[in-house]
């Protein structure tokens, strides 16, 4: 996974509405320059661009949410992430987050603050290939794997959770349905899964 930085910047005054009630979510295309440990192992993006940025209007936290997605640094292990282990490399990422942030900030919203008040660290669990892995266990097709929503898992719920209970209801693999292939376990080596014994 990826532990990523968010950050939120409050408006310059409060004439303009930057909540829910009269700002969207937005995901601009805007190219933040940040080229992460994923984008050198050759994960399959093309360029920074395509993991972009994405925001929030202000919700219950003071200030618009905003962040590079996927720019975050790669982790293995979520007690050894790099804020707790490796702080230093952790705070230079911030800065690069936080610099692109301002950077988009000062192009598309100029009533926001170029600095954000507050920065916080979340974790994505990522697939290698950065989409779903929603299937049947290839050898028990009565358990429904969903995993690996890549940081955007949560603005899909409503329509992943038909698709998973769908799956548990008719224990038939995504990969045969061609509308929900590409969620398919079987798009990876072994299944990812480890070999049973014997």
């Amino acid at each position: 996974g990826t532990e990523e930085r968010v950050c939120y910047f409050k408006p310059k005054s409060q004439a303009i509405d930057h909540t829910y009630r009269s700002m969207p979510v937005f995901i601009p295309h805007f190219d933040h320059n940040i080229v992460t440990e994923l984008m050198e192992a050759g994960i399959k993006h093309e360029t920074a661009n395509d993991w972009g940025f994405y925001g929030l209007p202000e919700i219950e936290v003071p200030g618009v949410k905003l962040s590079a997605h996927h720019t975050g640094v790669s982790f293995t292990d979520p007690e050894l992430r790099p804020s707790r282990v490796d702080p230093e490399l952790s705070d230079r990422r911030k800065d690069e987050i936080v610099a692109a942030c301002a950077h988009l900030i000062s192009h598309l919203f100029p009533h926001l603050n170029l600095e954000p008040h507050k920065t916080q660290t979340c974790l994505y669990t990522s697939s290698e290939d950065h989409d779903f892995v929603i299937d049947t266990h290839p050898l028990d097709s009565r358990v429904v794997l969903a995993a690996g929503f890549s940081g955007h898992g949560f603005k899909f719920g409503p329509s992943l959770g038909d698709l998973i209970a769908n799956l548990a209801i008719e224990s038939t693999s995504t990969a045969l349905n061609p509308a929900h292939a590409r969620f398919s376990l079987k798009r990876f080596p072994n299944f990812g899964l480890a070999t049973p014994p014997g």
